[in-house]
């Protein structure tokens, strides 16, 4: 079943501060967020995957236990330190009733010091593997060490790994175990990152033109306290293998992206996964967020449009500074018609301490002189943009407006947006920009 998921706050996971923080725009400026690691429960790669298993017994296995069948050996590895991987021993049969999943957790070479993993009976529905065998899956989850080189010695960091075994087949998949915050100015996002690789390098994020992400970071960039992304019904995100991730809260980390209104991309991530730094990117990527991602506190969307005086804006971007109204309004609405007026004297009391407008028309092809006669009849006096495209107009359509007067309030340093809709109505509309100035003196 296809669905959006909108996973929660998990309670193993703290989430802690940011070592640098991007006071402006400048490109050569890099923000720096510190992740935790912990088995968090959650969001798991889209593809598991599929261990190869043999009768050779690896080195370094001194003692093993009395197994029901022939012993299939396979190993896996997480991180990048030499003793990173981990033996795992299948105890099972093409058509075996009882199976048995040993694995070394600790490294030692027994294993009969660690009890077999207990593996409960797994519906159909629910084994999302094509390289394994139909018949009846039995499932486990198990927390491993995932190794790495730290120094002179070695650093581990627990992962929550599930495996699903059918038959004489074994896959795998982990589930994120990263988490933190990440500080744009004045503005807090929760991010994750998910290894979709399940090697647990997250260093190694570059991949081929065309291939599915290795790392995935996961931004709450709605402020709902949850990460809005399409998955299944196991929590595995559902991702397309053949083209970029631009979700409005998923992104390839090899991709730029925009967050607050500006592209940036990674420049650096450690194997471990726990710091990872942005910079500023020179590609200026497409806003992925839609008009259903809309909402007091989370982003608004980014575009760049023309003006009717002929100029570009590129919003929120070219509002640093200000707190912006994004008007959408038409010559031919009575409704604004009776609103306008209070509008032009909320811009004309405030605008010199940093309120703006940016009037979006709604109006039908062919209505520039209108237009202009209309604007100078009410006293409007802000830049617009209007394109003849009616409610297809193109910054209409991407912010979802099928009526109007219809209005964004938002702060122009960090693209969020501080009331929408009714709510900035009549005196709604004063109350909203006084509070909003106030709050940005602070």
């Amino acid at each position: 079943m296809n669905h959006t998921r909108r996973l929660g706050s998990v309670g193993a996971l703290a989430i802690v501060g940011i070592a640098g923080v991007l006071r402006s725009s400048r490109a050569d400026e890099v923000i720096i967020a510190r992740m935790t690691a912990s088995p968090s429960g959650g969001m798991r790669s889209p593809i598991p995957a599929t261990i190869k298993l043999s009768e050779t017994k690896p080195t370094g296995i001194t003692k093993e236990p009395n197994y029901l069948h022939t012993p299939l050996y396979g190993t896996i590895t997480l991180g990048d330190a030499k003793d990173a991987q981990r033996v795992v021993v299948l105890d099972s049969a093409a058509n075996a009733t009882v199976s048995r999943l040993y694995i070394d957790s600790n490294g030692n070479g027994d294993l009969t010091d660690e009890p077999p993993v207990p593996l409960v009976k797994l519906a159909a529905s629910t084994v999302k593997n094509a390289a394994v065998n139909p018949g009846t899956s039995f499932g486990a989850r198990v927390v491993l060490d995932a190794r790495y080189k730290s120094g002179p010695g070695v650093a581990t960091v627990p992962s929550g790994v599930t495996l699903t075994v059918t038959g004489t087949e074994l896959s795998y998949n982990r589930e994120y175990s990263r988490e933190g915050r990440l500080v744009i100015g004045p503005r807090s996002y929760r991010v994750a990152l998910i290894d979709m690789a399940l090697d647990g390098k997250y260093g190694n994020y570059k991949h081929e033109s065309g291939q599915p992400p290795k790392v995935v970071l996961l931004i709450d960039r709605n402020g709902n306290g949850n990460f809005d992304v399409p998955t299944d019904a196991n929590g595995a995100l559902m991702l397309s293998s053949t083209r970029p991730v631009h979700l409005a809260e998923a992104c390839d980390v090899m991709e730029p992206f925009r967050i607050g209104g500006l592209s940036y991309e990674v420049a650096t991530m450690d194997s471990k996964g726990t710091t990872i730094s942005l910079k500023r990117s020179a590609v200026n990527v497409r806003d992925s967020m839609t008009a259903a991602d809309l909402r007091v506190g989370g982003d608004a969307i980014a575009f760049n449009a023309e003006r009717l005086d002929g100029k570009k804006v590129s919003f929120p971007e070219d509002y640093k500074g200000k707190i912006v109204l994004i008007d959408f309004w038409a010559t031919f609405s009575p409704d604004y018609r009776a609103e306008a007026p209070g509008i032009a004297q909320t811009y004309s009391q405030y605008h010199a301490d940093g309120f703006e407008i940016l009037g979006v028309s709604v109006d039908k092809s062919g209505g520039k002189q209108m237009i202009a006669e209309y604007l100078e009849q009410m006293g409007i006096a802000w830049p617009q943009i209007y394109d003849g495209g009616y409610y297809k107009a193109e910054v209409a359509s991407l912010y979802g407006v099928q009526s109007i007067p219809n209005s964004v309030l938002v702060d122009g340093d960090t693209g969020r947006i501080l009331a929408m809709g009714n709510s900035l109505r009549g005196a709604g509309l004063v109350d909203a920009v006084a509070n909003a100035l106030a709050n940005k003196k602070r």
